[in-house]
């Protein structure tokens, strides 16, 4: 599962507004596709982050556990809430439904708490693989979740370098809580930390690469390590320690949530397989998408560029959305095009890559880094002077893209901030769906979507159907400003049309970035299997 963005739904706490709950309808297409309750179906894995109506940072790790009947037999979960993390379990007894399209919903009771049932609607990628949003209008929470592998749970599956993004938030001296940004590397062996490195962008302010302390490791909890692959990781750098509560997905992958601390950062962890070790070692067309925090709110970013095996960079496209204003890159003359493999940390897979455009403001200087888990796949982090973004960074193949070759039914989750024109409301919104993509011209698009808008007076909206186009007016890649470019219509009154720059990163990923002045959205579409 690609990684949504985290950075986004926490950073938006702080940025928030009031928001109030509802529900909304429209008119649905036939859902199209052949899954069913029974693609439900074993102990999965998830990662959410959002907030409440009061401003409160949510961030949720655990495990739901489906019986392919529509049945949940427990779960577990540790949540944060602004106010410290716990451990709850989820009860037996409730229920969830898919619809042939992979659109569905899913109910889980806290058993430790006693509270209202927590309402997900979730899209399927596979039966292995999907995305969920809370919508049962108490909080905004949206992200992914992924079948385990049960056999992974000791930490021999697990002696191996893994690469990592967390991002969140954290206080400053005053106490006041800014955006924080952690990507780096580590190694396992047997559960003992061998060492790593990382980088760490606080507000835009940057330390880094720090060397990871070969003290601490990962330990299995005693009471749900085995059965649902629950454990602590724990390393220190440059005197401060971190701690972190995980789940498994399985030996690849790990969802994180920070622990003990005033802090909150969420993210994952993959497995290296074969990291660059040199500059001959990344190389091809890449893609790239980012969330995060800017000098003037909220900053999402989508892009591209060829790594030529030498150090040097071209076919640098880029779109951002900087609080609502949508600048492109290239817009002048572009120079500094190089990127360099660290030899500095050799294995860590640490990349840093730069350019400038001569006609963007902030001097059109980007920087970035990226730790590098394969030479096919990343994560990455945004390092210029006043952002804090981070996200992931993919190989890009199957070009040139076409309408018969993005042909298909797409699984999508974007998030972001909403802007309610006629009050003065300003409020997360997270959106998950399905959407049939044919090869025709136009009208191409339909599907269905619920989602939250926190800034209008409904707040959650249901059984949205939606229809547009996706027009491949070029593949996102070239250097004329041609790009590829959608359009989504809801049919509920009033309607709403969405509209995104796509990048297609292969034939079955796409990311997608508002255009909207008035939505600050960011995600991805990945093609369903079934």
């Amino acid at each position: 599962m690609k990684r949504c963005l985290l950075t986004m739904s926490l950073l938006l706490a702080i940025f928030q507004a009031a928001c109030s709950g509802g529900g909304g309808s429209s008119t649905l297409p036939p859902p199209v596709g052949g899954f069913s309750k029974s693609d439900l179906n074993g102990q999965y894995a998830f990662t959410m982050v959002g907030n409440d109506p009061t401003g409160n940072v949510i961030a949720r790790v655990g495990v739901f556990i489906a019986d392919g009947n529509g049945n949940i037999q427990g779960g577990i979960e540790d949540v944060d809430v602004g106010a410290g993390d716990e451990t709850l379990t989820f009860n037996q007894g409730t229920t969830y439904t898919i619809n042939a399209d992979g659109r569905g919903e899913i109910t889980l009771a806290n058993s430790t708490t006693g509270s209202n049932p927590l309402i997900f609607s979730v899209t399927l990628v596979s039966p292995t693989q999907g995305f969920i949003v809370q919508t049962d209008g108490n909080a905004t929470t949206s992200g992914t979740f992924n079948l385990q592998n049960t056999s992974a749970f000791t930490t021999a599956s697990l002696s191996a370098s893994y690469v990592f993004d967390f991002a969140g938030i954290r206080p400053d001296q005053t106490q006041s809580f800014l955006p924080d940004s952690l990507v780096g590397q580590l190694t396992l062996n047997s559960g003992a930390l061998q060492g790593g490195v990382f980088d760490e962008n606080f507000d835009a302010q940057l330390f880094g690469p720090l060397t990871i302390d070969k003290t601490n490791g990962i330990t299995f909890d005693a009471t749900n390590g085995s059965t649902f692959g629950r454990g602590t990781l724990n390393f220190a750098a440059n005197g401060t320690q971190f701690s972190y509560v995980f789940y498994v997905v399985d030996g690849n992958r790990l969802h994180l949530m920070e622990i003990n601390s005033a802090s909150l950062t969420v993210g994952d962890a993959i497995r290296q397989t074969a990291a660059p070790a040199n500059n001959a070692g990344f190389t091809g067309s890449f893609a790239y998408l980012l969330a995060g925090a800017s000098g003037s709110g909220i900053d999402t970013r989508v892009g591209r560029f060829t790594a030529d095996g030498n150090g040097g960079l071209a076919g640098i496209t880029q779109d951002e959305s900087d609080n609502g204003n949508i600048a492109a890159v290239p817009s002048g003359t572009l120079s500094a095009t190089t990127y360099a493999v660290d030899q500095g940390f050799p294995g860590s897979g640490r990349v840093t890559i730069t350019f400038a455009d001569s006609n963007l403001s902030h001097n059109g200087a980007y920087s970035f880094i990226a730790y590098m888990a394969s030479g096919t796949q990343g994560f990455f982090q945004d390092v210029e002077n006043g952002f804090v973004l981070d996200g992931q960074i993919l190989t890009q193949t199957g070009g040139p893209f076409t309408a018969s070759g993005e042909a298909g039914n797409y699984a999508f989750n974007y998030s972001g901030l909403g802007f309610n024109n006629s009050t003065p409301a300003v409020g997360e919104e997270d959106f998950v769906g399905q959407l049939k993509v044919t090869d025709a011209a136009s009208n191409n698009a339909t599907g269905a979507m619920d989602f939250n808008a926190f800034s209008s007076n409904t707040g959650i909206f249901l059984n949205v159907g939606v229809s547009g186009a996706l027009t491949l007016g070029g593949d996102g890649t070239t250097n004329t400003g041609t790009r590829n470019t959608q359009s989504l219509k809801t049919s509920n009154s009033p309607s709403t049309t969405y509209r995104f720059i796509t990048y297609v990163v292969n034939p079955n990923t796409m990311f997608i970035l508002s255009t909207n002045q008035d939505n600050i959205d960011a995600g991805s579409m990945i093609r369903q299997t079934k």
